[in-house]
Formats: structure tokens, C-alpha cells, sequence
């Protein structure tokens, strides 16, 4: 084989690469989509293959089955809740440390629990303006679900 070819085939390589991803993130996109529509009972291989434009048999070269569709749509949304909850809570987090080292535990107290108000204003908050996916972390077959959140929560208290 000559240098040449050898660059050739790993530019094809790469490029199915690339494509193969893609399509697994239509497939999951339109799994999204399925479940913020009608919760994850409304999610079928052979409705987002047909969303996409594929067959459903097309989506076994990307997942093996449904319950492996909805792990990885799981994993997306433990992400997506983890990084809001962090970016929301992370500057609250900060001035509760500070004030930590200036006031009295009397008052460290009282603003660690508006901390954990706040901490669950935005759990409460994706719960309610997001059901599906929100519901997703708990009922799909291995996904992370409650430990997931605690530890969104012990992340955030630093």
C-alpha cells in the first residue's frame, strides 16, 4: 500500500466515522423529540426511523435495541441536568463560602438552606418544564437516575 492510499483510507475512515455519529444523533434527536411529544412510552425504533427517513431495521447499525436508545437518551439528560443545575448554583455556591469565612453559623445556616432551596428549584424546575426526559432519568433500564441527582447535588454543595 502507498502513503498515499494509506491517507485515503483514513480519510474514509474518518468521514464514516463522522457519519455514523451523525445518524446516531439524529436517532437520538428524534428520540428527544418522541418523548418531550408523549413521555418515553410514546418511543419507538420504528417511529424515529421513520421521523429520520430510515427503516427500522436501518437504526440496529447504531443501537442494538430500544433499551439502548433510551440509555444513551438518559445520558444526555443527566449531562444536560448536571451541567444547568452547576451553572445555575455554582455562583450561589461561591458566596455561601464566602459569607461562610465573614458571619456567624447562625447565618451560614440559614443561607445553606436557601441553597438547598434553590437546589431543588431547579430540579423541581426541569422536572416540571421537562417530564419526559425529566422522567426518563428514573424508568430507563440502566440509566443513572436518583444516584445521578444526589450527586448533582453533593457536586454543587463542592
Amino acid at each position: 500500500m502507498t502513503m498515499t492510499t494509506s491517507r485515503v483510507d483514513i480519510a474514509r475512515q474518518g468521514r464514516r466515522a463522522r457519519m455514523h455519529e451523525a445518524a446516531k444523533t439524529e436517532i437520538l434527536q428524534a428520540g428527544r423529540r418522541q418523548i418531550a411529544a408523549g413521555g418515553i412510552s410514546a418511543v419507538s425504533l420504528r417511529g424515529i426511523a421513520s421521523e429520520i427517513g430510515m427503516t427500522a431495521p436501518g437504526i440496529y447499525r447504531y443501537f442494538a435495541k430500544l433499551d439502548d436508545v433510551l440509555v444513551a437518551l438518559a445520558e444526555q439528560v443527566d449531562h444536560e441536568l448536571a451541567q444547568e443545575a452547576i451553572a445555575e448554583l455554582s455562583d450561589l455556591q461561591a458566596t455561601a463560602n464566602e459569607l461562610a469565612r465573614e458571619i456567624d453559623p447562625e447565618t451560614v445556616a440559614k443561607v445553606n438552606k436557601d441553597f438547598d432551596a434553590a437546589t431543588i428549584r431547579v430540579l423541581q424546575r426541569w422536572a416540571t418544564e421537562k417530564p419526559g426526559e425529566w422522567s426518563l432519568l428514573f424508568a430507563t433500564p440502566g440509566s443513572p437516575g436518583s444516584t445521578r441527582v444526589l450527586r448533582i447535588l453533593q457536586d454543587v454543595h463542592g
